[in-house]
């Protein structure tokens, strides 16, 4: 399997509607992986990876991830 530790560098699409903005986040797991199913990952950092895909402000993020999961996220993103 495939270990997806660090969460991906989106560049949200604000334009793009939900569906789209998170197709691409498939895209770009499975261009590292081959398929989702061999994708070995952290639950914090694909939900991370799913706040940056809907273009979420860091402020909602953090509230979506919640304090453990945004530390956890900012020690391996820094």
């Amino acid at each position: 399997m495939l270990d997806l530790m660090a969460p991906k560098k989106l560049v949200p699409a604000s334009s793009a509607s939900p569906v789209e903005q998170l197709r691409r986040l498939r895209q770009e797991i499975e261009a590292g992986a081959g398929c989702l199913e061999q994708v070995d990952l952290n639950a914090a950092l694909l939900l991370a990876d799913v706040c940056a895909a809907l273009g979420m402000s860091d402020a909602d993020r953090r509230a979506v991830l919640g304090t453990r999961a945004t530390r956890f996220v900012e020690r391996l993103t820094r």
